[in-house]
């Protein structure tokens, strides 16, 4: 104990933190639902914030009240921190204070849509076709009461919808966050998003469903790592959300736009080369990966997908990365 003391006041002499021995972390993530499809509770939705802050913005909408649910057993609530407990706990829909939805596949915008009569005010942050579907499909009067700004009458204007495919990085408001968002390919009538999280010198990236850009036929993950790899070299990307949907072994034409591990880690060469051509092997070493939409099978046993899933990861992890499967209701940190 002496030694370690003395450690420390030698790091306070040199004008050094205690970060040098072990990494601040600066985001909290609360997973709402994590899961790929079939688990109606459990489906595609992240709430993240910087450390401390309690003004959240959801990366999709999956699954939202069994989320809360899930965080309330888990006694997320009492870890968060929130500036007031009790209202959280009669609404936790007011700790979110946007949606970016990466597309409108209902495993992504059920829990959204569902809750949104007992919502508060806020804005859906998506691409262009991602508004159109929502705005000509969904809220639209016949599938479900117009909650937002445009569309078929009456407007309910309980959400508003914010076009950001022109690629420009915008505030989201009542947050200490800002976003910019960039294509995916996700078969072949249902593009997707990635969006690049800004927030005090610090990124997250979350990626919505995408398929590797070699069975996808697509260049678009390339140019994303192309724009994402200064952050890395720069220390300034703390994570990358990023799904593997199927176990490995599934053909690549019933993958359907979707991840494996071997096409997971695939994708992430392409970033460890673009980041260091010199020594791509290092260039991602510690980089915290969430592994997001992991796909059930017909069985009740979930967990045994899971498991497997990180196995598989695990193994072919020559990069270094910090794999990381989420938890439903289970606060995670990076």
């Amino acid at each position: 104990m002496l030694n370690l003391v003395k450690i420390l006041v030698l790091f306070c002499a040199l004008g050094l933190s205690t970060q040098a021995l072990a990494a601040e972390k600066f985001w909290t993530v609360l997973p709402l639902g994590t899961s790929g499809g079939l688990a109606e509770g459990n489906m595609s939705c992240y709430l993240i914030a910087p450390k401390g802050s309690d003004k959240f913005i959801a990366l999709d909408g999956g699954t939202v009240r069994e989320g809360f649910y899930a965080a309330k057993k888990s006694g997320a609530f009492n870890k968060l921190a929130l500036t007031d407990k009790k209202a959280a706990l009669e609404n936790p829909l007011s700790l979110i204070h946007a949606y970016l939805i990466s597309h409108a596949h209902l495993d992504h915008i059920a829990g959204m849509i569902i809750n949104s009569p007992e919502d508060t005010k806020k804005p859906i942050l998506a691409q262009t076709n991602v508004i159109n579907d929502l705005k000509d499909y969904i809220f639209n009067w016949r599938i479900f009461a117009n909650f937002a700004d445009q569309g078929t009458a009456p407007l309910l204007n309980k959400y508003e919808y914010w076009d950001m495919s022109h690629g420009r990085e915008l505030p989201i408001p009542d947050t200490k966050m800002s976003v910019r968002i960039f294509p995916l390919s996700h078969v072949e009538h249902g593009a997707s998003t990635a969006f690049l999280i800004h927030s005090d010198n610090h990124y997250a990236l979350y990626l919505g469903d995408t398929g590797d850009d070699k069975p996808e036929n697509s260049e678009l993950l390339k140019q994303l790592w192309i724009e994402v790899a200064p952050l890395i070299k720069s220390k300034k990307l703390d994570g990358i959300f990023i799904e593997s949907s199927y176990l490995n072994g599934r053909p690549d034409k019933l993958l359907f736009g979707h991840m494996t591990p071997s096409w997971l880690l695939h994708s992430l060469h392409e970033l460890a080369t673009i980041t260091n051509p010199k020594d791509p092997k290092q260039s991602l070493k510690d980089l915290t990966i969430v592994v997001t939409h992991i796909k059930p099978d017909a069985s009740l046993d979930g967990m045994k997908i899971v498991k497997e899933m990180k196995s598989q990861i695990n193994a072919l992890n020559d990069l270094g990365v910090k794999f990381v499967i989420p938890e439903q209701g289970n606060i995670l940190e990076f």
